[in-house]
């Protein structure tokens, strides 16, 4: 086998993989919307719509900047220390603004009154 074809099969194969987690999602959305408006109603659907919007917002850039220092600590490891260290100190500072952004949010919800919503 040579070296391009398998690079093709398995550029198939994770293919393959994610049209079927896209299908599985998709199902997935389309048989639970219904049913949670059903019992949840629009408004503690919207709430909960709004908190899983937020928190994968969150996530995303979470994710976006750990792929972010894992490329620059590839690239400056063997070219430029100081910069190492700097973008390692850029990752604590932004883990350290994400959870303080976390907190903010749960303190504001909790003062608003919307966390009862999810439970009543």
């Amino acid at each position: 086998m040579s070296k391009n074809s398998s690079v093709q099969h398995r550029a198939f194969r994770n293919s393959f993989v994610g049209f079927i987690s896209f299908i599985f999602s998709f199902a997935q959305t389309i048989i639970l919307v219904p049913i949670l408006l059903k019992y949840w109603g629009n408004e503690k659907y919207g709430v909960w719509l709004a908190l899983y919007a937020g928190f994968s917002l969150l996530q995303s850039l979470d994710s976006g900047h750990i792929n972010f220092i894992g490329n620059k600590m590839n690239i400056t490891y063997h070219v430029d220390k100081n910069e190492l260290k700097n973008t390692l100190a850029s990752s604590f500072y932004m883990a350290v603004i994400i959870g303080v952004v976390q907190i903010l949010l749960v303190i504001l919800l909790v003062l608003f009154n919307y966390l009862r919503l999810l439970w009543y």
